[in-house]
């Protein structure tokens, strides 16, 4: 039976690593999945160029509605195919769904990864990945019901001191959520808990790992133009000497907003800066 690749190719054509390249160039058939994540408008060419073909872009339908039927199809008759994924493979359980129902089949699954954007997130804005709490996403709202448990996750980290990512929904048209918007739904949810959305700093990122990749530590109630999605945000935790150092010095954060935020955390990791809302 055939060998099924499933490939992370990082948040830009140039994450690609050696191993990824040679498993594209030897597979009979090559996919790419584009509505979990997105690439730059150059990237799709820039593909075409490494691998010497251009992958046939697989839907959520595809993948998720059809069983990947696509994919089992070719690899029925290939000895390798690949299935490109932006980031790094298997941080949506789609790729995971697809991987057992390959295995059950028959075939051999084999996963190659990459750059994503929970590492590279907080790499990015200097913050250490030891005091990452859990992450969660900001939704959209579906059937008349928007969940709040990002809320949950993000007030109960910082209890403990931890940063918080917050990935952003897509929209069933396949559209961004952009940072703004995220801002004033985390805003209103704060306000529904009386807290005060301006006493919480957030490191706004913009297509991270592009080159055209953009951090702005503002506030929640105060979120700057990031321009073109993806976006997400990261709600620090207490920060240590090096994370505060590289927020001033190389994002050029505000130092006020810095020492602010950080006397706020330490009063929440004491029990007092959430109000009821820390009980």
């Amino acid at each position: 039976m055939g060998l099924l690749y499933i490939i992370g190719i990082g948040l830009h054509p140039g994450h690609i690593s050696l191993e990824a390249l040679n498993a594209m160039r030897s597979s009979n058939e090559v996919f790419i999945e584009l509505y979990t994540s997105k690439l730059p408008q150059y990237a799709e060419d820039e593909l075409v160029k490494l691998i010497g073909r251009r992958p046939l872009t697989l839907s959520r339908h595809d993948i998720e509605n059809n069983s990947g039927e696509s994919v089992m199809s070719a690899l029925a008759s290939s000895e390798a195919v690949s299935l490109l994924v932006i980031g790094d493979p298997l941080m949506a359980t789609t790729h995971g769904a697809l991987a057992v129902e390959a295995v059950k089949r028959g075939h051999k699954v084999r996963i190659i990864n990459s750059v994503s954007i929970v590492c590279a997130a907080f790499s990015q804005a200097g913050l250490s990945p030891y005091k990452a709490g859990p992450i969660a996403t900001i939704t959209y709202e579906r059937l008349g019901y928007r969940s709040r448990r990002h809320i949950d996750v993000m007030l109960d980290n910082m209890r403990r001191g931890l940063h918080t990512l917050l990935l952003l929904d897509i929209n069933d048209k396949g559209e961004f959520m952009e940072a703004s918007y995220a801002a004033q739904l985390v805003s209103s949810d704060l306000r529904e808990r009386g807290l005060d959305a301006s006493r919480f700093m957030a490191i706004y990122l913009a297509r991270v790992g592009w080159s055209t990749q953009k951090i702005v530590a503002s506030t929640i109630d105060s979120p700057p133009d990031m321009g073109e999605t993806p976006h997400s945000i990261i709600v620090p935790g207490s920060l240590n000497a090096i994370e505060e150092e590289f927020l001033l010095n190389v994002l050029g954060a505000d130092e006020k907003l810095v020492k602010k935020y950080m006397d706020f955390i330490k009063e929440v990791m004491e029990g007092k800066g959430l109000g009821a809302a820390s009980a």
